[in-house]
């Protein structure tokens, strides 16, 4: 008997010790993907003065181009001119084609198919 006890015991400590370290490595792999995750979300190189003053240079530029758009939407819409406007900046591509104007979408017309078949 003094054999079977202890032989439950040492089963019993070495599964304990088994799932503690499997714990323990999860616990590890959570951890570290956690710590990936944050890396990946915190912007550390926002902490940089340069990178900030580059970053809202860029903003600001970007802002006054969106600016300078609308401006040239709006007086074409009080003079009435929209057909011949482009709001295409240096900074964007050249447009290729001559006609350089505004481009509206149209609704597709669905086609309507007679499904009445005399017999």
């Amino acid at each position: 008997m003094y054999n079977n006890t202890t032989n439950f015991i040492t089963n019993y400590l070495s599964s304990q010790s088994e799932r503690e370290l499997i714990d323990i490595s999860t616990s590890i792999c959570s951890f570290l993907v956690s710590c990936m995750i944050f890396i990946k979300v915190m912007d550390l190189s926002a902490c940089m003065s340069s990178v900030r003053n580059r970053r809202a240079q860029a903003k600001k530029e970007k802002e006054r181009a969106q600016f300078e758009k609308m401006k040239v939407l709006f007086e074409a819409m009080q003079s009435n001119t929209l057909e011949n406007l482009s709001l295409s900046t240096d900074d964007e591509a050249p447009a290729a084609s001559a006609d350089s104007r505004l481009k509206m979408t149209r609704k597709k017309k669905k086609t309507i198919i007679d499904n009445t078949n005399s017999v």
